[in-house]
């Protein structure tokens, strides 16, 4: 259970029962949704001196963090004195340790700036293995830690590489990338790109891109035209996808030299990860994606949502 300090006789030793105030620090940066825990980060034992981590997604500094199942290692016990680590995801989305200081009454050292603490590790003096009930768990879940709206834009014309391979839409911030957490979302967006070739066909369009969330049921529409000059609303071309791309055209093949696309739809992530808006060009050409060009995404609640309201 997040964020849980044990009773007196619950743990292996009563100090895992006093309220720290490096703990109460946790739980308020983690209710103001600053370094919290956005789903999975338990700690648990693992036989030796290195504990395990699920793998799931944090915010650090109110940035999203994809964290990947693996363990952390705890130092060498001491001779004498019991002691007190902290398991925790840092800014830069690493697992890590910050060690405490042994003494015959511990407590748990300082957190780095951002640090997002997963959990307390008692460390009895002489210990050679950490079992779960020496761990304290400390995660703050915050599933809505992040802005409902998560959005990319384009505010300067972008312009691709000349290829066909599978390109970010977005290169602002650098990599075009969001990290979500599991759960289900809707999602919307808005593109012109111009200055493609001449070639008939046009451009395939992937929402999840290279990004490494498991993605399922997925249910989209696209909507626009493979024109240089808009014609009328009748002349769009429209089509219902249940996966993660496109075809190869968007839209009916031409010879114009621009694309107007609109999409919208919803999907679950079953398995957090990163999300990068993708293009890829049937013809290599320096296309221009226009300023204005868009994507958002929100997370309107758990994998198994069925409805929101007073539906019966």
């Amino acid at each position: 259970m997040p964020w849980t300090i044990p009773d007196k006789g619950e743990g292996d030793n009563d100090i895992q029962s006093i309220l720290f105030q490096e703990y109460l620090d946790v739980l308020v940066a983690g209710i103001s949704g600053l370094d919290a825990v956005l789903s999975g980060c338990a700690v648990t034992g693992n036989g030796d001196m290195s504990p395990a981590v699920a793998a799931g997604v944090v915010t650090s500094n109110g940035a999203a963090k994809a964290v990947t199942a693996g363990d952390v290692t705890i130092g060498t016990a001491d001779a004498t004195h019991p002691r007190i680590d902290l398991v925790v995801v840092n800014s830069a989305g690493t697992k890590a340790v910050r060690a405490g200081t042994a003494a015959a009454a511990p407590k748990p050292p300082a957190r780095t700036a951002n640090d997002v603490v997963l959990a307390a590790v008692y460390v009895p003096a002489g210990d050679t293995t950490i079992a779960t009930t020496q761990v304290t768990d400390l995660r703050v879940l915050r599933l809505v830690a992040l802005p409902g709206y998560q959005l990319i834009r384009a505010d300067v014309d972008r312009t691709l590489t000349s290829n066909t391979n599978v390109q970010a839409i977005f290169n602002n911030p650098t990599n075009g990338r969001l990290t979500l957490p599991t759960g289900f979302y809707k999602f919307e967006g808005m593109l012109i790109v111009t200055a493609m070739s001449g070639t008939s066909g046009n451009a395939l369009i992937n929402p999840l891109g290279a990004g490494t969330a498991t993605i399922a049921s997925w249910l989209w529409n696209i909507h626009g035209l493979d024109n240089t000059t808009p014609g009328s609303v009748a002349d769009d071309d429209s089509a219902f996808y249940q996966t993660a791309a496109t075809s190869a055209s968007a839209f009916v093949a031409g010879t114009g030299t621009a694309m107007r696309a609109r999409f919208n739809g919803s999907f679950e992530v079953t398995v957090a990860g990163t999300l990068i808006p993708s293009i890829q060009l049937v013809t290599a050409a320096s296309a221009v994606i226009q300023d204005g060009s868009f994507f958002m995404v929100e997370r309107l609640g758990d994998v198994d949502l069925v409805s929101i309201g007073a539906w019966d």
